[in-house]
């Protein structure tokens, strides 16, 4: 049963009835047996608990402790292993650790939970399942991007995660790359100055923010990557320089005027530098690709942050007026002479 509960597409509607049935507790005692009712319990919890009112189901029995324990134990093959990682990660999928419990309904110690998956990624402890990695990290990001998670991203800053996961923006496979470019975006209010120094400081990174811009990449990570660079000291002129070499600028001007209310403040914020009277060819170019129209769409529709940064960038503008405009030549009468040279933008 639970093998074929593993691979069956199941209904909500199914899903439910099973897990009002008591099919999960008895799912768990299966965890408890040889391999291959580990292996076909966990399957089948894997499935199951991608339903929300099964992962309180499964958090009651008191198997989160166990899942963790399968996780961690090298004596359980990779297919076990997968298969708590991505339980672990359901659980937490909704952005909250409300079913991180025991059987007595007590929050287990999340400071313990997070320092022993950080450790085991600075360990290479998951290297041998991309799987598995992907899990982990997708878990990691459920903890800390609500709102109100302070005290886990607290946690994790103090456990040194921002330290362990930077070097992992350097990663082979793009998917874990993504979500690790998530996990620092939600850092940065605890982490900002490490976060932003590493991207500067290792060589190409720049390069790997610019293409997380490029088309086919989900918003919520070219958000994430454009939030991070929105955060980069506007007085790195060289920083300036070499995005504009990545011709990031028609890029973040496409996503102001085209992406979700998220992605076109966060690209707002990383368009400003482009605006600062430090440049005035800088600011030339901007104003050739068209932002006053697409500062225009943000002040009517934009959040309230876009809003102010267009204002922003209207003011940083609006200092270089006449190198950026052209003064109408003028002739004639006395009064002519004296008066001002009107500008024509």
């Amino acid at each position: 049963m639970a093998k074929a509960l593993s691979d069956l597409e199941l209904t909500r509607q199914s899903m439910e009835s099973l897990g009002k049935g008591g099919v999960i507790t008895l799912l768990v005692e299966m965890m408890m047996g040889n391999l291959e009712n580990k292996a076909a319990s966990l399957g089948a919890l894997q499935n199951l608990a991608t339903y929300e009112p099964n992962k309180q189901r499964l958090a009651q029995t008191g198997a989160v402790p166990i899942i963790l324990d399968h996780l961690y134990s090298l004596h359980f093959p990779s297919n076990i292993r997968e298969s708590a990682a991505a339980i672990l990660q359901q659980l937490v999928s909704n952005n909250d650790n409300v079913f991180l419990i025991d059987e007595n309904g007590d929050e287990l110690d999340l400071d313990k939970i997070l320092q022993d998956l950080l450790m085991r990624i600075q360990d290479n402890f998951f290297s041998n399942s991309l799987m598995i990695q992907k899990q982990v990290m997708l878990a990691l990001l459920g903890l800390v991007s609500p709102r109100d998670a302070h005290e886990t991203r607290k946690i994790f800053s103090d456990a040194h995660g921002v330290t362990i996961l930077l070097p992992f923006l350097k990663h082979g496979d793009v998917e874990i790359r993504n979500v690790v470019v998530q996990i620092l975006y939600c850092m940065l209010g605890e982490s900002g100055d490490e976060i932003c120094h590493f991207i500067m400081t290792t060589t190409k990174l720049i390069g790997l923010f610019s293409m997380y811009l490029h088309e086919g990449v989900q918003e919520e990570v070219q958000a994430a990557a454009v939030g991070i660079l929105s955060r980069m000291p506007v007085a790195e002129t060289n920083l300036t320089l070499e995005l504009m070499e990545q011709n990031i600028l028609p890029m973040l001007l496409h996503r102001i005027r085209h992406g979700s209310p998220n992605l076109k403040e966060n690209a707002m914020g990383a368009l400003l530098r482009f605006t600062l009277p430090l440049d005035i060819q800088i600011q030339k170019k901007v104003v050739d690709l068209g932002i006053f129209q697409a500062l225009r769409g943000l002040i009517k529709s934009g959040t309230t942050k876009a809003k102010i940064r267009a204002v922003i960038a209207l003011r940083n503008l609006s200092e270089s007026t006449m190198q950026l405009s052209t003064p109408r030549k003028l002739s004639g009468c006395f009064f002519c002479i004296l008066r001002k040279p009107p500008t024509v933008c």
